[in-house]
């Protein structure tokens, strides 16, 4: 196994040179990338070995200045995104060569004008609120140009002033925030959102980065957009005169908002020009702040850009079991109960202790009913999402109120042909039933989504002969309990979560328009075989759920 002098002699063998002792953990070098644009001098940082080296421009080239993609304001190269790049702990020596021969291709591309457009993504590598501020401001408004927009400040229980945040509806923010011992101001702070065509460039020419006054960052945005530049001195005028030495500043770019806030000298002086107020305000001390988004949206969308979710839409989940405990939390961070939306979760049980070994729910939400400890736990994680419960068996519930999808979770094969039946035979309602067959080798799912596609009962003929059984062998069954407690079929509890699962990401492809195949088969016993294929069953004409009317 190589060690870290090994690394050293195969620097020096590169002509690097020895910058700094070999102390207190830093082990820095000074040497060149070679490529087809040159030769240039960069300093190099060993970290520990499973991060690569940080490698520094000693020089930025004139022809990346004032600004370049991948090239920070003191000349720090970004050569690899963190997580792609993993070093060889027992190899480090040809390792950290790699890395070296990585940054003079990235450096390279950079001066082709290759890279160009990258600049507009990694902004905030160079915005390092971090390093200067630790500040923060919250976005809990996904149109931060709404005329209903505030910013409030942040304090935390002991009432110290520690962040603040762009909110539409200040008692919803208030709810997020609670629980990390946040609290909103009663009134609004002084504060505006900037929109602005131009995306944010750092420069790379020397000039302070990022910028610490308000003469700074004016200079700069006047580098990028005048028109920007111009309101934001106008509006700091304004509040400046109506008696606030304080204020908050949001510029809204075509990528990325970013913040800062500013802190103006007392002056006694009234301003008599916009020009007059930008010179007289310039030394004003500039925060630069972290943007925080906790808006519903950035929560449900960002592990699904562009595809659409279930926010607005109201769910309703029949079961709350191993299976629908563990859906429900699915469902909500999908987007159900968010944006006017809704998810009610309907069970008449309540947890025992024989529940806990596969349920979502633990010890803290025994003998309570299972949809509202659900609720209470989903509260907690998403304080603004609208869940709702109900203890009515379902056959006594109303669905007369309207639905956009019914998730059956139950497991229960009668249950699942009632419901068959009632959504068909009345309003219908697209339907998505999940189950577990055997002792939970395989996990199933099919979707419903209009009154002419096959519905669960579907799934077998008029004698209850599977039509698409799912794996090529019989189950063979173990049943647990004994004495007074009731038999149950064993399973582990991961069963329940890949049905979860399989269930979720159906009702996605469903509302992309992707929901073939209807039915949905997953083996996670490797001691069975899948039979039927994923695919769209037939409607079956004498299904007594599906393909008959009911008088009256």
């Amino acid at each position: 196994m190589q060690t870290l002098q090994d690394v050293h002699y195969a620097l020096l063998e590169h002509g690097f040179v020895e910058y700094t002792p070999w102390k207190l953990g830093v082990y820095k070098y000074v040497g060149q990338l070679h490529i087809p644009q040159g030769s240039f001098d960069i300093e190099l940082t060993l970290n520990e070995f499973d991060k690569p080296p940080d490698i520094r421009l000693v020089k930025i080239p004139e022809s990346l200045k004032p600004r370049a993609p991948h090239i920070g304001a003191s000349g720090s190269l970004c050569y690899s995104v963190s997580g792609t790049l993993a070093l060889d702990i027992f190899n480090p020596a040809s390792q950290v060569l790699a890395c070296i021969e990585r940054a003079g291709k990235v450096l390279s591309s950079i001066l082709e004008g290759k890279l160009y457009d990258d600049l507009a993504n990694e902004f905030f590598i160079h915005w390092d609120y971090f390093s200067f501020s630790h500040e923060r401001l919250y976005l809990d408004t996904k149109d931060t140009h709404s005329g209903y927009v505030s910013v409030y400040g942040l304090k935390n229980d002991e009432g110290g002033w520690v962040s603040a945040i762009f909110t539409d509806d200040r008692a919803r923010s208030q709810k997020k925030l609670k629980p990390l011992n946040l609290n909103l101001t009663d009134f609004p702070l002084p504060g505006c959102t900037i929109e602005t065509n131009s995306n944010p460039y750092p420069y790379t020419d020397g000039r302070t980065w990022p910028p610490s006054t308000l003469a700074e960052f004016l200079d700069w945005q006047y580098s990028l957009d005048e028109k920007a530049a111009g309101k934001i001195i106008k509006r700091l005028k304004t509040i400046y005169e109506q008696g606030n030495r304080f204020a908050v500043i949001l510029m809204s770019s075509p990528t990325s908002k970013y913040a800062a806030n500013v802190d103006m000298p007392e002056l006694t002086l009234p301003f008599k020009s916009v020009k007059q107020a930008r010179n007289l305000l310039g030394s004003s001390k500039f925060r630069v702040m972290e943007t925080v988004r906790v808006d519903d949206a950035y929560m449900v969308e960002r592990n699904q850009p562009n595809r659409k979710n279930l926010m607005g839409k109201k769910v309703l989940l029949v079961g709350a079991g191993a299976i629908g405990g563990h859906l429900s939390d699915l469902l909500v961070r999908s987007g159900a109960g968010f944006s006017g939306g809704s998810l009610t979760i309907i069970d008449k049980e309540t947890l025992g202790l024989g529940n806990i070994g596969r349920h979502k729910l633990g010890f803290e939400s025994l003998f309570s009913y299972k949809s509202d400890a659900l609720k209470i736990q989903l509260g907690v994680s998403f304080p603004t999402a609208d869940i709702r419960t109900s203890k009515l068996n379902i056959k006594n519930y109303s669905f007369l109120q309207s639905y956009d999808l019914v998730v059956n979770a139950t497991g229960e094969q009668s249950l699942s042909d009632w419901l068959s039946s009632e959504l068909n035979q009345k309003n219908f309602t697209p339907v998505l039933t999940v189950w577990i067959e055997g002792p939970g080798a395989v996990v199933r799912s099919i979707l419903q989504p209009t009154k002419s596609s096959a519905c669960y009962r579907c799934l077998a003929s008029i004698d209850r002969e599977p039509i698409y059984p799912a794996v090529d062998k019989e189950y063979e069954i173990k049943l647990g309990g004994h004495g007074c407690e009731s038999l149950y079929v064993e399973y582990p509890a991961t069963a329940a979560l890949f049905a979860a699962s399989l269930a979720s990401n159906h009702i996605m492809d469903w509302l992309n328009n992707e929901s073939s195949p209807l039915l949905r088969t997953m083996v996670i016993d490797r001691n069975y075989n899948k039979k039927s294929p994923d695919l769209d069953p037939i409607k079956q004409p004498d299904c007594p759920a599906c393909s008959i009317t009911k008088a009256g």
